[in-house]
């Protein structure tokens, strides 16, 4: 099952493991990775793009997954409305539907922590962590 929008890998995209070395063995069944940039210096915005987003597409669509995932979802992490938004429409995907958008986040967030199925959720563009509480 795929919740959300997964953004296609860019034509030419090529996998850079020296940039998150061991990726895939950090994904393992409760792992967290936190995908940041390292500080470079300020420069042009073109220069700011680190392939954040890349790499969480290339995981997210990766065939090495032992038994595959059953759920991806691509939230848009942007603010605390649009991960509310992100999380109830995978709570809909799964049938956990609720009246009111916050119970069905919650409901969602709940699935995660208990369930054993396989799942990857991405966060992308997440800006203030306060906004996932």
């Amino acid at each position: 099952m795929r919740s959300g929008l997964v953004p296609p890998l860019a034509l030419g995209y090529r996998t850079r493991p020296e940039s998150v070395p061991g990726l895939e063995q950090v994904l393992a069944p409760g792992g967290a990775v936190l995908l940041a940039p390292g500080l470079a210096p300020k420069g042009p915005a073109w220069q700011a793009v680190t392939g954040k987003t890349q790499l969480a597409v290339s995981a997210a669509r990766s065939p090495h997954w032992p038994g595959g995932l059953d759920l991806v979802a691509w939230v848009a992490a942007e603010s605390r409305a649009s991960v509310l938004s992100g999380y109830c429409e995978a709570a809909s995907l799964l049938g956990l539907d609720q009246p009111g958008g916050e119970a069905a986040a919650y409901r969602f967030a709940a699935w995660l922590r208990s369930t054993d199925r396989r799942w990857l959720v991405v966060l992308d563009g997440l800006r203030d962590p306060a906004d996932l509480e």
